[in-house]
């Protein structure tokens, strides 16, 4: 029912979550999808939390959203299907289809893994504000 008030939020960020468009079982059926995103700027050590993943014993789906990061990553695994892509509109399609979240303690990207019902594995959170969201 439009109100015509203003919306308001649980939190002081403006995050909706739409209806789930894909769920885990259609994206990734057969290895837990595991995301990772640092924010747009791609500050986020990709490199080395991807050089971890790949040490995972479990087989996965790992997809690094690298945000405007132009550096190149080794996304070759054996056992592991490792993807990498550059900032994207469909954050919380993604998002719905994870299973994990690993990423930094940003403040949106934090606010919609909560109301997506997903996990979260902070890694490295800056100094300051986000130590202490973390």
């Amino acid at each position: 029912m439009d109100t015509g008030w203003p919306r308001c939020f649980s939190s002081r960020y403006p995050v909706e979550i739409e209806e789930k468009h894909i769920t885990k079982k259609e994206c990734c059926p057969k290895k837990p999808l595991l995301l990772v995103c640092g924010g747009g700027d791609g500050i986020f050590p990709y490199r080395k939390v991807g050089e971890e993943l790949k040490k995972l014993k479990i087989p996965s789906t790992v997809v690094m959203l690298s945000g405007t990061s132009r550096r190149k990553f080794n996304t070759t695994s054996r056992q592991h299907d490792m993807h990498v892509l550059p900032f994207t509109d469909y954050f919380k399609q993604y998002l719905h289809a994870a299973d994990h979240l690993i990423s930094k303690a940003g403040g949106m990207a934090m606010e919609e893994a909560v109301l997506c019902e997903v996990s979260i594995v902070l890694y490295s959170p800056f100094p300051g504000i986000e130590e202490y969201k973390a």
